[in-house]
Parts: structure tokens; sequence; C-alpha cells
């Protein structure tokens, strides 16, 4: 019963701020790596089928000689985004403040 009561007693046990500090930083680290390692490349390769679709549908626009500028503009904002998905993993945390 001694090593009990000292289990019991322990003050880290007992701090619930610091089991509710633990549990906040073990969710955060667990939705940083979902984030960072799943939903970034998902996202991204996402979108580079978009990108590809789009470039398809310019190069087809082309050969019918019908104008395609929109579909370039919509080409270069698909890009823009790409390059922020894939570099929002080190500006991403700092938006969101953790």
């Amino acid at each position: 019963m001694n090593k009990l009561s000292e289990i019991i007693n322990d003050p880290l046990l007992l701090d619930v701020k610091s089991g509710i500090t633990a549990a906040k930083n073990e969710a955060t680290d667990t939705i940083k790596f979902l984030v960072n390692e799943v939903a970034i490349p998902i996202i991204s390769v996402i979108l580079a089928g978009v990108l590809l679709f789009a470039i398809a549908k310019c190069v087809k626009k082309h050969r019918d000689g019908d104008d395609y500028s929109k579909n370039i503009v919509a080409c270069v904002v698909i890009v823009v985004v790409i390059a922020l998905v894939l570099s929002a993993r080190t500006w991403l945390w700092l938006v969101v403040g953790q």
C-alpha cells in the first residue's frame, strides 16, 4: 500500500494543468503531422492534376484555333496556388500561432 500512496500523491499526477498542457501538445503535434505529411501532399497532387487538365484544355483550344487566354490565366493561378500550398509548411504554423 505504501507504493500506491506514493503514486497517488505524486504532485505531477495531481497537477491538472500539466495534464491538459500535455494533451494539447500531443494533439498539436498530431495535427501538425497530419497537415504537413498528409494534407499538403494530397492537395498538391490534386492541384497538379487540375493543372494538367487546364494545360490540356489550352492545348486543345490552341489546336482548334480558339482563344485560350483565359485558360492561360487559370494555369498561372493554379501554379501560384501550388507554390503556396507547397510552401505552407514554413509559414502556416506562424499564421496559426503554433
